[in-house]
């Protein structure tokens, strides 16, 4: 319901339709689609994008998303200022916003 609505949900689950990969894009279930045999070539796709990003950065914006959809809206966006505060203290964020500025891709450190 989170995903795709209560009304939507609801339907899907109470009638058990099966959708395509189509709908379940257009509804908002999946991010992406593409054929079937292509699946492994897009998924590494999006494995090296993430990897192009700071991993201190990627997992405390993972760690703020799944524990704010349990939270407050309140909660959550102060949870979020806080990660955000703990990030910029980071090489990672120096090192991303040098780079950033000199017009360079940054070169990130491990967790």
């Amino acid at each position: 319901p989170r995903l795709v609505g209560r009304a939507k949900a609801t339907e899907l689950l109470l009638t058990g339709k099966i959708i395509t990969a189509e709908e379940a894009y257009e509804i908002g279930l999946v991010n992406r689609i593409g054929p079937s045999e292509q699946l492994m070539t897009l998924a590494d796709a999006l494995a090296d994008e993430l990897l192009q990003c700071s991993p201190t950065s990627v997992w405390l914006t993972w760690e703020a998303m799944q524990r704010g959809l349990d939270m407050s809206l309140g909660d959550a966006i102060k949870l979020g200022a806080d990660y955000f505060t703990i990030s910029a203290t980071t090489w990672n964020f120096k090192e991303g916003t040098s780079a950033f500025l000199q017009k360079r891709k940054p070169r990130f450190k491990g967790l």
